[in-house]
């Protein structure tokens, strides 16, 4: 089985979440854009580690979810576009949304997993 951090190395690298059988498409990002998703997916990871969802009724998940929608194709239409896709596939939405703030964060992870965010200065000195 496949790491997390390789399975959003993955999502980032291939642009694609599987879910359910059905295949959503990530498209390229400006860095405004993925800025915006990694800093919201820090604020709400424990969160969802934890299996509280509490946090997708406010206008910032709302905002965020917007961004992600405007770069993510199903069957080659914008998610945006979609207005009634949730509403067809309510059981792809939670794993939708984990993969997809995750793989688009992926570049700030693995940089943040893999050194000190300050280089040159040890960790135990931040």
């Amino acid at each position: 089985m496949m790491d997390q951090l390789e399975l959003l190395r993955q999502i980032y690298e291939t642009g694609l979440i599987e879910v359910n059988g059905r295949e959503y498409r990530l498209t390229r990002m400006r860095h405004k854009q993925r800025r915006k998703v990694f800093a919201y997916f820090t604020h709400v990871k424990d969160q969802l580690s934890d299996g509280d969802f509490g946090f997708m009724d406010s206008e910032k998940f709302d905002d965020v979810m917007a961004t992600i929608a405007d770069v993510t194709t199903f069957d080659g239409a914008l998610l945006s576009r979609l207005e009634t896709h949730w509403d067809n596939y309510p059981q792809d939405y939670l794993k939708f949304v984990t993969a997809a703030m995750g793989g688009i964060s992926y570049p700030f992870l693995a940089e943040g997993l893999t050194g000190s965010a300050f280089p040159g200065v040890p960790r135990e000195k931040i």
